[in-house]
């Protein structure tokens, strides 16, 4: 019994440790180790649901690479992967603790700011963008330079859900970019 309680208790540990490299692939975006799009999505829904139960401002932020394929065109895919994970490392690094940032895809990120107004939002923006622009990254023998557009928008009292967020984030990033990149537009 005794030898048969401690295989149970090896095989639990082996479970424990399997279910969380499990629960970290179904999250975890694995070139940035960002929350992927899934688990973003599902995260900032939540936060969303709670803005509006709870008449809290919350700010929701697009954020994509500027000229991000010529990276990749000039120097390979491998040297934009690079790029990448050294600019989800510094958004990483200069949000909140309670922020939630994930990679929507390619070279966009979205960070979702619980408790925060759009003044705030932008502000916060406006320091990441000055990192992003002001870092050199080191990627096989380039010292490669980079910026991103931001868009940001406010949740609105009513959103519960939040893709019309998403959508207006999404519109003012493109307007940054319309006009001329490297700028955080507010809708």
């Amino acid at each position: 019994l005794q030898q048969a309680l401690s295989v149970q208790e090896q095989n639990n540990k082996v479970l424990q440790t399997l279910n969380k490299e499990l629960e970290y692939f179904a999250t975890t975006d694995e070139l940035t180790g960002l929350m992927n799009r899934r688990c973003l999505f599902e995260r900032a829904d939540q936060e969303a649901a709670r803005a509006s139960r709870y008449a809290r401002s919350t700010v929701v932020v697009m954020l994509d690479i500027d000229f991000f394929k010529e990276v990749n065109d000039q120097y390979g895919h491998q040297v934009g992967d690079q790029v990448l994970a050294k600019v989800a490392t510094l958004i990483a690094d200069s949000i909140r603790s309670h922020d939630i940032v994930g990679r929507v895809g390619g070279e966009e990120f979205a960070i979702v700011m619980p408790e925060t107004n759009l003044q705030e939002g932008r502000d916060l923006c406006e320091r990441l963008r000055k990192a992003i622009s002001s870092c050199e990254i080191e990627a096989q023998g380039h010292t490669i330079s980079v910026s991103a557009s931001m868009g940001a928008t406010a949740l609105r009292e009513d959103e519960s859900h939040i893709s019309g967020a998403m959508i207006r984030a999404d519109q003012a990033l493109y307007e940054a970019k319309r006009k001329g990149r490297n700028l955080i537009s507010l809708n």
